[in-house]
């Protein structure tokens, strides 16, 4: 029997979780972050703008879709703010469009007062930008019903020089895998796109859907069906027979990890060739779970969503 997130069956779609229009910060309206995105070949777009909730239906149609979002920003004092980005799920999401969140809502204050807020309505939380937002590893970890949290961000890489939190996932990972849920955390790669050009289409997911509606993508990003890429594809991955099976584009490395331990890697210095698939043998390793990573020629990674044994 398979152990997988990716759906066996189903189309990929490729989108942006996390954007901001001139309705919060950001410097382009809702109606050219369309045009930008769609010509860029995305085929789906959250406008998380800062405190005030988007769904922007009027912008979807059979090939482009918005997905209802946004980020709550509060500072706790002068070295720390949490970020938090909220995703509606089509058919349990219950805030409408242009939703509001001042400041002083929140009677603690706390990421876990909001996430539990949004979590009620209808929508997943993850932990934005983790290192740009400069909290510990237990403060993210120890918040309950968070969904996973931004593994690359673009706008803080290419800006801040603080937006590949890859440490800071796998440590996430390592402290929740024995949680009581039993949710491992999920891995997004996002744009933020705030600014210029220069900080948008670095970093996205891929969503493997059954098709092109917000039921269908919304519910896949629950299920963890897609990955994270600021280049490479992602064809599959999944463990059978004790083996993990991996395949991408063309790369130059892939590694294997688990318990916050690199289990196995293959080079392309090792087969003499681009690498686009690998079989890992896993016979008698005892792990918590299992994520895959490849690297391609230019240097750019692609992130799989970690698989469990045993749920």
């Amino acid at each position: 029997m398979q152990k997988r997130t990716l759906y066996q069956t189903g189309n990929f779609y490729k989108g942006n979780l996390h954007s901001h229009s001139t309705v919060s910060d950001g410097k382009h309206p809702p109606e050219e972050l369309k045009r930008m995105y769609t010509e860029k070949g995305y085929s789906f777009l959250a406008l998380t703008d800062h405190n005030i909730y988007g769904s922007f239906d009027e912008l979807c149609d059979e090939k482009f879709i918005t997905i209802p979002g946004v980020e709550i920003d509060h500072n706790y004092d002068d070295f720390r703010v949490d970020h938090l980005v909220c995703i509606g799920i089509e058919g349990k999401n219950t805030i409408a469009h242009g939703t509001r969140f001042p400041y002083d809502m929140w009677e603690t204050g706390e990421a876990q007062e909001i996430t539990d807020y949004f979590n009620a309505r209808g929508n997943i939380v993850f932990y934005a930008h983790p290192n740009g937002c400069k909290v510990g590893h237990r403060e993210v970890t120890d918040l309950n019903g968070l969904y996973g949290l931004e593994i690359f961000n673009s706008g803080c890489e290419t800006i801040l020089k603080c937006g590949l939190s890859e440490s800071f996932y796998d440590k996430m990972l390592f402290l929740r895998r024995n949680t009581p849920d039993g949710h491992l955390p999920y891995c997004i790669a996002s744009d933020d796109a705030h600014l210029e050009i220069r900080d948008f289409f670095h970093g996205w997911i891929v969503v493997k859907a059954k098709e092109l509606t917000r039921k269908a993508i919304t519910q896949a990003i629950l299920d963890g069906s897609f990955y994270a890429s600021r280049g490479p594809e992602i064809y599959d991955f999944y463990i059978e027979d004790e083996k993990a099976v991996f395949e991408c584009s063309p790369c130059r490395t892939v590694y294997l990890f688990s318990d916050n331990r690199n289990f196995c890697h293959i080079h392309k210095e090792d087969t003499g060739c681009d690498i686009t698939r690998v079989e890992f043998d896993i016979h008698g390793l005892e792990f918590p779970y299992l994520r895959a990573v490849c690297v391609a020629n230019d240097g750019y990674e692609a992130w799989t969503q970690p698989i469990s044994p045993v749920r």
